[in-house]
């Protein structure tokens, strides 16, 4: 998020915030925020790196407990658990993550699971179904995992940070069968790459019997095309809180969060 949450707001309707100790504002400017957005907006939290390495220690606690109110405050549809590449696939992380599901909580709140691991796909889902939880992928590039609602990640990697045409393209097309999909924009081009992608799933809405192909009705876009967003540089500078904000007097600078 560049600058207000109400502009914001006007681009996209969903907005990841990552839970890591200094990074979030105080509850009163997170209310703030619930009030500033249309109805339908939806938060998620993802928790914090120490949670997600699944030890058990106070600090992993007390961080986890801070999540959860987060998620409490900004009534968030999601909470996402994020395991690094330590977390391999052996019973002692199976079990942890268990314990750490066990402690989420659910009603009108969806649990996601993120490995990063050397997670085989059949194993990762097998998994993320035992433990009633959604299974996170990036749909650009691989199918998407199995169910009416996912939530996925297209994830910007280095030279490749840039949305590309052909890749809204496959996520458009993997998630027509669902009823719900919340989709992760990283990188450059998300503001276009949202667009297209609305764009898109409603052509495939429309008539997905006869849908072969995608076109556009206002740009005559190449597959090949890089999205870019330079009419972002004028929302400001990327922090969470702005500096007129009486109620938050908390430190730090969070990622962009598209």
């Amino acid at each position: 998020m560049r600058g207000e949450i109400g502009r914001y707001a006007e681009r996209f309707n969903l907005l990841e915030l990552r839970a890591e100790p200094g990074k979030l504002p105080r509850a009163a400017r997170l209310r703030k925020w619930l009030a500033e957005v249309p109805e339908g907006f939806v938060f998620s939290v993802v928790l914090p790196q120490r949670v997600g390495e699944l030890g058990a220690s106070p600090e992993a606690q007390a961080l986890l407990a801070q999540a959860l109110e987060t998620a409490e405050v900004l009534r968030a549809g999601w909470i996402v658990v994020q395991t690094p590449a330590s977390v391999t696939p052996t019973k002692r992380s199976r079990d942890r993550l268990a314990a750490l599901v066990e402690q989420l909580p659910r009603g009108d709140r969806r649990v996601a699971w993120e490995p990063r691991g050397v997670w085989q796909d059949e194993e990762a889902e097998r998994v993320s179904r035992d433990l009633g939880v959604h299974l996170v992928r990036d749909v650009s590039r691989s199918p998407a995992p199995v169910g009416d609602v996912v939530y996925s990640r297209m994830r910007g990697i280095g030279d490749a940070s840039r949305v590309r045409v052909s890749a809204v393209e496959r996520v458009a097309e993997r998630l027509a069968g669902c009823s719900e999909s919340y989709v992760v924009i990283e990188g450059e081009g998300a503001v276009r790459g949202a667009a297209l992608l609305r764009q898109l799933a409603q052509e495939l809405s429309e008539d997905s019997s006869e849908s072969e192909g995608f076109s556009t009705d206002t740009e005559d876009l190449d597959p090949d095309d890089e999205l870019a967003d330079d009419e972002l540089a004028e929302d400001g500078d990327g922090d969470y809180a702005s500096e007129d904000d009486e109620d938050d007097d908390s430190e730090g600078e969070s990622e962009d969060e598209r």
